[in-house]
């Protein structure tokens, strides 16, 4: 698996829209992947104090009820990861709390077994729940395809 540079959204997208590709290769026997693509979690490094930190997590969308796509042997297969711009209010929000978010988690990627990964990648203006308000993400996953 690897990921691609960061690009702005164009064709049909919010040129505010940030995308990132995702891509897997299936080195083995035949593998499973979410038709919806991955679980694509962006996180961030936060200083509790000055000697402790913890990863916060921003939400993807809820998962579940996917069907999966089977790559053969040597095939390709790709996902968008989009972090889209909200209005201005929804970005000021407690459910939203905009930080940049140091990488991405890729999990689920292998069905059966539950594999993850982390990728650094920064990611401006990323969603983290901050508050008692509703959980708001601007990150999500669009499935490509396989090749």
């Amino acid at each position: 698996m690897s990921v691609g540079a960061t690009y702005r959204g164009g064709a049909g997208i919010a040129s505010s829209t940030r995308l990132v590709p995702l891509y897997f290769k299936n080195h083995g026997v035949a593998c499973h992947l979410p038709l919806t693509g991955p679980a694509v979690i962006a996180f961030r490094v936060a200083k509790l104090s000055s000697t402790r930190t913890t990863t916060q997590d921003a939400l993807p969308a809820v998962w579940g009820g996917q069907k999966y796509v089977v790559l053969l042997a040597n095939a390709r297969g790709e996902a968008i990861v989009e972090i889209a711009a909200l209005s201005s209010a929804v970005m000021k929000s407690h459910a939203c709390g905009v930080q940049t978010a140091s990488g991405l988690k890729i999990e689920g990627y292998g069905r059966p077994l539950a594999n993850w990964i982390y990728f650094a990648h920064k990611l401006a203006n990323v969603c983290f729940y901050s508050g008692a308000a509703p959980i708001t993400t601007n990150v999500k996953v669009v499935w490509v395809g396989h090749k």
